[in-house]
């Protein structure tokens, strides 16, 4: 049987329950006292006393008897703590979730603005092209008109340049 942290609480449920404590007896044989004989460890309500565990070897390691006698508090405050940190394992899993999201939206709402940017980019460099060509048409125009008003005062009345300066125009504007 796999050991497992409901496996711990079910046998911890099932334990005699209550404050447990030892309870040692030393040898009563004279130059022998110092000598513990046996070590109960019990469960006292009210006058009477309920023996859980005995160790009864020649010397009984009493370390290992207070050992047992508090296992059931330890185990308690142990699944307590494990209970405890789950649920903050588990906090810490939802703000994980909440905050994974919140990237997520904010990568998809970053690449939504670099097309956005590379849209604009695309419209200005453009933009940027027909004002050059506007720019070299209006040149163009300037010539034309001072040709022109060359061309009245002296009285050419050729309208052959002002053909040719109508599509000077016309090609350095594009159409």
């Amino acid at each position: 049987m796999k050991l497992t942290v409901n496996l711990i609480k079910e046998r911890l449920n099932k334990a005699i329950p209550g404050k447990w404590k030892t309870e040692i007896t030393n040898m009563e044989e004279p130059g022998y006292e110092q000598f513990t004989k046996k070590i109960d460890i019990v469960k006292k309500e009210g006058k009477t006393t309920y023996v859980i565990a005995r160790m009864d070897w020649s010397s009984p390691p009493r370390d290992t008897a207070e050992f047992i006698a508090h296992a059931p508090e330890d185990m308690r405050f142990l699944l307590d703590t494990i209970e405890a940190l789950q649920q903050e394992n588990e906090r810490i899993r939802g703000c994980y979730e909440v905050t994974n999201d919140h990237w997520k939206r904010l990568a998809t709402e970053n690449e939504i603005f670099r097309e956005d940017i590379t849209d604009a980019n695309i419209q200005m460099a453009y933009r940027d092209k027909i004002i050059g060509k506007q720019r070299e048409a209006l040149k163009v125009a300037r010539e034309v008109f001072k040709t022109l008003s060359y061309i009245s005062e002296i009285g050419y009345d050729n309208h052959r340049w002002i053909d040719e300066a109508l599509a000077t125009i016309a090609e350095v504007v594009g159409e």
